[in-house]
C-alpha cells in the first residue's frame, strides 16, 4: 500500500476524476480511495493545529481568529448576515456552533471546510467524557479508608472536600494520584488549602466528634 507524505495543495496531482477524498481527523490523514480497488492510497496529512486545539470549544478559536485578522465581532456576524449576539455567545463558548453557521465562517476566514464542526465533534466528546466520569477507579483505594461508608455509596461530588482531605491524610501515594487525575490538581490544592470551619464529618454526612 503505498504512503505518499504531502499536503492538501498536492492532493489532486494523485488523483482522478473518478477518485474519492475522505478526511479523517482522528487519524491524521486523508483516505484517498482510487478506482483499483486494490489500490488505496493513504496520503498524510499531518493536522497540527488539530491536535493544539482538539477539545477546545470552536468559538474561542473563532474569537483568536478574528482578533488576529482585526475584525470586530458585530462588523463580522453582519457580513455573515448572522445575529451579532450569536456570534458573541458562540466565541464566549456560551453556545455550540451549528453546520450551516460553520460553513458560512469557513468560507469568510479561509479555513478548511468542516474544521469547525470537527473542533465542535470533539468539545462534545470531551464534555461527554467528563460527565460519564462520576467515580474514580475504586479498585485503587482500600476499603479501610472509608470505614463509615460502603464506597460505592459515596457521592464524590458532594463530599469531595472530606474525600480529599481523608486521602490526603491517610491515602498512599497511588491513592493521592488517583484522586488528583479525577478532581484535577487545581481543585485538589484548593480544597486542601481551604480550612474547615465545621466539625469533621463522615461520608454518611454524620459529625463523628
Amino acid at each position: 500500500m503505498p504512503i505518499i507524505n504531502t499536503n492538501r495543495k498536492n492532493i489532486k496531482n494523485h488523483l482522478t476524476d473518478n477518485d474519492s477524498v475522505n478526511t479523517t481527523p482522528r487519524y491524521n490523514h486523508v483516505l484517498v480511495r482510487t478506482q483499483n480497488a486494490n489500490n488505496i492510497v493513504y496520503i498524510c496529512i499531518m493536522f497540527k493545529k488539530l491536535s493544539i486545539l482538539k477539545g477546545l470549544h470552536p468559538g474561542f478559536f473563532l474569537e483568536h481568529e478574528l482578533k488576529k485578522k482585526k475584525l470586530s465581532k458585530r462588523s463580522f456576524a453582519l457580513s455573515l448576515a448572522e445575529h451579532p449576539q450569536t456570534i458573541g455567545a458562540i466565541t464566549k463558548g456560551n453556545r455550540d456552533m451549528n453546520t450551516n453557521l460553520s460553513l458560512r465562517i469557513e468560507n469568510a476566514l479561509g479555513l478548511e471546510e468542516g474544521f469547525l464542526m470537527t473542533l465542535q465533534a470533539f468539545y462534545d466528546i470531551k464534555k461527554e467524557k467528563q460527565k460519564q466520569k462520576l467515580t474514580p477507579n475504586l479498585s485503587v483505594f482500600s476499603p479501610t479508608l472509608f470505614w463509615d461508608t460502603k464506597i460505592e455509596n459515596i457521592d464524590w461530588n458532594l463530599h469531595k472536600k472530606s474525600i480529599v482531605s481523608r486521602i490526603f491524610e491517610y491515602g498512599n501515594e497511588n491513592e493521592k494520584q488517583e484522586i488528583l487525575s479525577f478532581y484535577g490538581k487545581d481543585t485538589v490544592e484548593k480544597l486542601l488549602s481551604t480550612p474547615s470551619n465545621s466539625r469533621p464529618k463522615s461520608l454518611n454526612g454524620i459529625n463523628i466528634i
